[in-house]
């Protein structure tokens, strides 16, 4: 229980801080570049946009146990492709690190208040398999250290 506010709260701050800031609710495959293509702040957040439209489609999907182990698996997913994200912005200088994630948070909005409230229907429907989402999100890493 304590995983799932956790991990609600953190995705209702960061979509609470970016609100205002615009968003594109694209759709995943409409971003054609892979974590180990990205080459510089832009590909960063273009990798990091598909890969959160990604998560945010898979949790809307879920209705049942087994859709959220589905879901669950694109989250882990997703997590290794964020993971080379985050690699790769530690190299960046911390001026730039400032502009990604400046760029990282306004490009964002839309998708993460789709996700936010994808996630807030599932635990007010079904806690335990929340849970299971909940828990594959523990690991998603930041693309910049916050």
């Amino acid at each position: 229980m304590k995983t799932i506010i956790t991990t609600s709260l953190a995705i209702f701050s960061l979509a609470a801080l970016t609100a205002c800031g615009g968003g594109n609710d694209g759709e995943a495959s409409d971003i054609n570049i892979t974590a180990e293509q990205a080459d510089g702040p832009k590909d960063y957040v273009a990798v990091y946009e598909k890969q959160l439209i990604t998560i945010a489609d898979a949790v809307e999907a879920v209705t049942d146990e087994q859709s959220a182990q589905v879901a669950a698996q694109v989250i882990r997913d997703a997590s290794a492709e964020l993971e080379i994200i985050a690699k790769k912005a530690e190299t960046m200088s911390q001026i730039e690190q400032a502009r990604f994630a400046m760029s990282f948070t306004t490009e964002l909005a839309d998708t993460q208040m789709r996700l936010m409230g994808a996630m807030q229907r599932l635990y007010q429907t079904d806690p335990e398999t929340m849970q299971l989402i909940s828990d594959a999100m523990e690991d998603l890493p930041s693309p910049v250290e916050q």
